[in-house]
């Protein structure tokens, strides 16, 4: 989860780990003032909480069902979709089909995906540019793209549009 995301809902993920600790009779460690998303009143608020710590960090919890099960980014899927597309192109083997492409590269190792996308990756920085800007299609295509209102549901529980209209 990115930091915007995290200061966004971080009250939200704040009260999931309080009920979760509560469950396991985990104390709070701390208390902790953090800024956070009021969607109430639609503006940044600054609120003082119970946290839990580790190592000094404070520790939030996600809910299961906000996190991806399976990473979409995968070596694997940046080696297939990127890295041997391009060297259909790079050495005209247009006629080849991806898979024998794959066949044809050197199986040396235990890791030889890993070191073959490393290797790619340093003699051409640009094809990891080229995956992330690929990488939100690859999202759609697998499950589908979560727009606003949606992800308002999600954290918050509210369409926001509603209440603003």
């Amino acid at each position: 989860m990115s930091d915007l995301i995290t200061n966004i809902i971080h009250d939200q993920l704040n009260r999931f780990t309080e009920q979760q600790m509560s469950i396991w009779g985990c104390p709070p460690q701390g208390i902790k003032t953090y800024w956070t998303f009021d969607g109430n009143s639609n503006s940044w608020v600054q609120v003082t909480r119970p946290c839990w710590l580790n190592n000094g960090k404070e520790i939030l919890l996600v809910p299961k069902w906000v996190v991806r099960r399976r990473f979409l980014f995968k070596a694997n899927q940046y080696l297939n979709r990127i890295i041997i597309e391009r060297m259909r192109n790079d050495r005209d083997w247009h006629d080849m089909r991806k898979v024998d492409v794959f066949r044809n590269l050197p199986h040396d190792g235990e890791h030889w995906e890993y070191d073959t996308v490393i290797s790619y990756t340093r003699d051409h920085p640009d094809a990891l540019s080229e995956y992330h800007d690929r990488l939100p299609s690859y999202y759609r295509r697998a499950i589908g793209s979560m727009d606003d209102d949606d992800l308002d549901i999600a954290v918050y529980g509210c369409d926001f549009t509603q209440d603003i209209a």
